[in-house]
């Protein structure tokens, strides 16, 4: 189960059917986009979800290859944090991009729109 914590920023919260039993930080794919699960909720609850915004840092999930700041953060339907699609990965959905990395350890701007953020 790949987890993440909030770093800093204001998520856009929604309110949805828990897929699953889930615990705050667990990355949960929902017609193929990501949420981020903000508090405990067992399968079939209604619970509230990260539907975008925030920085988060990787809690527990494997990273497959090596991150790079500015390129798209992915996770797969096995998983795990990258930035390639990779078939061994199973299907990759967009889940932001990477903000700081090193080895193991990234984190991205929360944003399953592919749209990357510009500050004004």
């Amino acid at each position: 189960m790949a987890t993440v914590k909030l770093l800093r920023g204001e998520p856009i919260t929604v309110h949805m059917v828990a897929p699953s039993d889930v615990v705050p930080g667990q990355v949960v794919l929902r017609n193929n986009i990501p949420f981020i699960a903000i508090n405990r909720a067992a399968s079939g609850q209604v619970a509230a979800f990260a539907a975008g915004g925030g920085v988060y840092g990787i809690v527990t999930g494997p990273v497959h290859g090596t991150l790079i700041p500015g390129l798209q953060a992915l996770f797969s339907t096995t998983g795990k944090f990258s930035q390639i699609d990779s078939p061994s990965d199973g299907q990759c959905m967009h889940l932001g991009f990477w903000v700081n990395v090193s080895a193991g350890y990234g984190e991205f701007v929360h944003n399953p729109s592919g749209q990357l953020p510009v500050e004004v």
